[in-house]
């Protein structure tokens, strides 16, 4: 031994597995060989030797399982027992309204879900809950609820090329719905982490408004900072947050692998469904990492210019730097890493199914003939230009992003949708056009699918005016609108507080301490302001 290297004990675990295996194999020849093994009986061709096998069955229950057989036997027959933070079908879906907006696209979701319902005949269980919705988000990304709802971006309709691949993607997320993921202490512990993250964007909205009362108070911002604020509020409101929590290693890789089973189980192809869909899904993260670079260089710039003047308290400098940063971070959680997973279910579909499942021939007729109805196509279409718009917005570039959304507003099928329709309205206040901008918001009851931005825009427009009762008003019209949902108590404190109407967001604060205890921390923090 070297002098001065200090002596590393054998780790247990490592000690055991050594001990395990043949002298051939701990000193590195093929154990495989015929020639290498000893004192056992020749494995048969192409198969490991028993201590290998069990070694390798022990690792892979460590990671989530044996990877020698299906994971669809862990299911047990019978009818499905609904997730203990399941709230139901219908709230969840409220839930997904306020925060993203639903886009209703029933043609694609009534092929959709007839697709979904061919994976949970092939699950062996019975009443299992849940729809597929779409949303809209730019990003490639999609999630299931523990109410069995699944909901994919719009942005997933211009990249997935067959059935196949639409298959893959339901199955994985109906996966994590079949093993309960949702029952498990990672995804409270992302739900908290979610709650933070609103949490942080409405303090950082709050700091926004402190910097109104202190530009109202004191000197004027300078042109350059007024439009770093208008950057900072777009980014806040308008990101797009992750549809689905960042599961372990453990729960991906078994959805991948129930994901598969139940893909292969409904007569659909492994290799033109499942290996597309996760190299797609890499290749995004890639993009995805050099976006949000630029994203995290373009809001340190800003920052940088909004605290130029040295006037603004340093308490608003450190809550908006940490709010912009931890939202920039939000954004930056990618899926376990793609390359990865790809070559761990290839190697499961060998182990499993060694090869005997017939090849199947790619469905791409029905899939094509249905994401180029022009309803369905239209949508789609328009939303890319939507987040194209969106990006200009971010970038300071108010004036082509309202040339981008003008003819979508005016007709088509994105006409009374909420999300053009907002940004719209945030392009018009940019460019100095106000009058125009709210004469447009007065349409807004009308705009559906819709989002509880659309309402507070309203609100403090009414405020603004000094029409209190009225931006009161929508407060409650926005509270039914989206049925009570949970996450729109702490939403309805803030609309109320940031009106100028503290009594209303005290009374919303007693009822959800009430009939809302998971939020009551969130409720809080609205009603404080922090």
């Amino acid at each position: 031994m070297a002098a001065g290297r200090p002596h590393r004990a054998t780790p247990p675990l490592l000690l055991a597995l050594a001990l395990c295996l043949p002298a051939s194999a701990q000193q590195g020849a093929d154990p495989t060989d015929p020639a290498n093994r000893t004192g056992s009986a020749p494995a048969a061709s192409g198969e490991a030797p028993a201590p290998i096998k069990a070694i390798g069955g022990f690792l892979g229950g460590l990671i989530g399982g044996d990877r020698n057989k299906p994971q669809i036997d862990e299911l047990k027959p019978g009818a499905y027992a609904k997730s203990n933070e399941a709230i139901g079908e219908e709230r969840d879906l409220a839930e997904m309204e306020v925060s993203r907006g639903v886009v209703p696209m029933e043609g694609f979701t009534t092929y959709a879900n007839g697709v979904l319902d061919k994976l949970k005949a092939a699950s062996g269980l019975t009443q299992i809950p849940g729809q597929v919705h779409v949303v809209a988000s730019g990003e490639l990304d999609a999630g299931a609820t523990a109410d069995g709802n699944i909901y994919l971006s719009v942005a997933y309709l211009r990249s997935l090329k067959n059935e196949d691949q639409l298959t893959a993607l339901l199955a994985h997320e109906l996966a994590h719905v079949l093993l309960k993921h949702h029952d498990s202490n990672v995804f409270t512990r992302t739900q908290k982490q979610l709650s933070s993250m609103l949490a942080v964007g409405m303090g950082t909205r709050n700091a926004l408004d402190a910097i109104g009362g202190q530009r109202a108070a004191s000197a004027a911002l300078t042109p350059s900072q007024q439009k770093a604020l208008g950057e900072l509020e777009v980014m806040i409101k308008f990101s797009d947050l992750a549809l689905h929590p960042a599961w372990s290693r453990r729960q991906e890789s078994e959805a991948d692998r129930l994901g598969m089973d139940l893909l292969v189980r409904a007569g659909y192809s492994h290799f033109a469904g499942l290996v597309p869909w996760l190299e797609m899904v890499a290749q995004w993260d890639d993009l995805r990492a050099q976006r949000l670079a630029e994203q995290q260089a373009r809001k340190q710039e800003t920052l940088n210019t909004l605290f130029a003047s040295g006037q603004l308290d340093q308490g608003l400098k450190q809550t908006l730097d940490m709010g912009a940063g931890q939202i920039i971070g939000a954004l930056s959680r990618t899926h376990e890493d793609g390359q990865q997973r790809l070559s761990d279910i290839n190697a499961y579909f060998e182990n499993v199914y060694k090869k005997e499942v017939p090849k199947v021939a790619p469905r791409v007729q029905a899939f094509e003939a249905v994401v180029n109805r022009p309803a369905v196509k239209g949508i789609a279409d328009g939303y890319t230009k939507v987040f194209e718009a969106r990006d200009l917005l971010v970038k300071g570039e108010p004036g082509p992003a309202a040339a981008l959304l003008t003819p979508l507003v005016r007709s088509g099928p994105l006409a009374q949708h909420a999300l053009p329709n907002t940004l719209m309205v945030e392009a018009l206040k940019a460019t100095g056009k106000r009058r125009e901008a709210e004469a447009h918001l007065a349409r807004a009851p009308r705009w559906t699918p819709t989002t509880w931005d659309v309402y507070e825009t309203a609100a403090l427009f009414e405020k603004d005016r000094g029409k209190r009762d009225a931006a009161r008003q929508i407060g409650k019209t926005a509270f039914d609108r989206f049925s009570r949902a949970p996450s729109a108590y702490p939403r309805l404190i803030a609309l109320y507080r940031r009106s100028g109407l503290p009594e209303d967001a005290q009374r919303v604060l007693g009822e959800c301490k009430l009939v809302q205890a998971d939020m009551r921390e969130r409720c809080d923090e609205a009603a404080r302001g922090s």
